[in-house]
């Protein structure tokens, strides 16, 4: 019988431990879970451009909402460019750079709520799908250190190729919230 060397037993042992790890692979669109299933979002990519949606919503102190309980405030009107895993093709004109997210705002200007190679998926907290977050976007209210940011969650729903994308919030810490009800997101 042969003897394990220390060697062996940390080889097996790392083996074992990088098989239950996550694996978050943006380029192919896909996301291994804990428990091993994988989730292909590739079917999602919009190979002609980006999805497109206006979205009404309120400012609040530096942040946005969809729907404020009691503001006296007019809602102002978003235009969002959304493509899955890859970037917006053919960004409008506004936009003098191309990401995954795209935002017109109300005054015309045009922000990155986030960067390609700075994404990763995870398992969604709380319900069946997955998220995928961007980060490093343009600079947030002129700093140097605080940038956009945002977070695709892909929700469950055996009954729909896609619905969405729809706009939830925007933090104050500049982080947007999106939502998309579909079939590869479920188990």
């Amino acid at each position: 019988m042969t003897t394990l060397t220390g060697l062996t037993v940390l080889v097996a042992l790392l083996g074992c431990a990088l098989s239950a790890m996550p694996i978050s692979d943006i380029k192919r669109c896909q996301y291994t879970g804990m428990d091993g299933h994988m989730y292909d979002l590739s079917p999602l990519i919009k190979g002609d451009g980006y999805y497109s949606f206006s979205v009404q919503a309120y400012e609040i102190d530096s942040y946005n909402i969809y729907s404020p309980k009691g503001s006296e405030a007019d809602p102002l009107t978003y235009q969002y460019y959304l493509n899955v895993c890859r970037n917006v093709t053919k960004p409008p004109d506004a936009c003098k750079t191309t990401a995954p997210i795209l935002v017109v705002n109300p005054d015309g200007t045009c922000t990155a709520l986030g960067n390609i190679n700075a994404a990763i998926f995870d398992a969604n907290p709380g319900a069946d799908g997955v998220y995928l977050s961007y980060y490093h976007g343009d600079p947030s209210g002129g700093s140097r250190v605080f940038h956009y940011q945002s977070s695709v969650f892909f929700v469950c729903d055996n009954s729909t190729e896609m619905s969405g994308p729809m706009f939830e919030h925007q933090s104050n810490c500049y982080h947007s919230h999106f939502r998309i009800l579909t079939k590869h997101a479920c188990k």
